[in-house]
């Protein structure tokens, strides 16, 4: 076989090789994000965190929306709704629609992030456009009760260019439990573009 033939069929093989291993990661990454949903709904919360964790890690953000639960329900991780805000968000931004409904009820309801009204109506109308029905009902919240004319007008200027991949993440910054409401220091922290994410029985300092 001339040189060229050969090396040509030698790149097809490679290319082939590579593709069905590819494949077959992608398989046993599905095999295994369903073998660790399965221990979670069983309760076996520590093995569904060796098997999901990594998944989380690399990027699947299914797996990323049941760690992220893990940390807010303190299910084997210690109870952390700093680090819960954290993988919510990282599932949001990779596509995760209750993930970005679970963003917008934060928002709505200042937990971990400061109130913006205008920053849920945007994370809501993604997440409903993707067919979650709690984000519809978020929805249906922020226009009739909470959402001023001006923030709705400014909600909807800026919908058609919002990409849940383009967010940054989530910024948070961990404050004494006195500081969550009240006395300015909330305020100065988002001055400085930090969020305040108060840990459940945190101590005051």
């Amino acid at each position: 076989m001339p040189l060229r033939r050969l090396i040509r069929s030698g790149l097809a093989g490679m290319s082939l090789f590579a593709l069905l291993v590819v494949e077959s990661r992608a398989v046993s990454a599905e095999e295994d994000f369903h073998r660790g949903v399965a221990a979670y709904l069983a309760g076996a919360h520590a093995r569904a965190a060796r098997v999901l964790f990594p998944l989380a890690a690399t990027g699947n953000p299914e797996a990323q929306l049941v760690i992220a639960r893990m940390y807010e329900r303190g299910e084997f991780f210690d109870q952390d709704l700093c680090l819960s805000l954290v993988w919510f968000d990282k599932a949001a931004r990779a596509g995760d629609p209750a993930a970005m409904s679970y963003l917008a009820l934060a928002y709505m309801a200042g937990r971990g992030v400061h109130y913006d009204a205008v920053r849920a109506q945007l994370w809501a109308a993604t997440a409903a456009a993707r067919g979650n029905e709690t984000a519809k009902t978020l929805l249906q919240i922020l226009q009739e009760q909470l959402l001023t004319d001006a923030q709705f007008a400014e909600a909807e200027r800026l919908q058609p260019s919002f990409r849940p991949e383009d967010q940054a993440p989530v910024d948070l910054f961990p404050v004494p439990s006195q500081w969550a409401e009240g006395d300015g220091n909330a305020a100065w922290l988002s001055k400085l573009g930090l969020s305040a994410c108060q840990q459940p029985n945190q101590q005051n300092e």
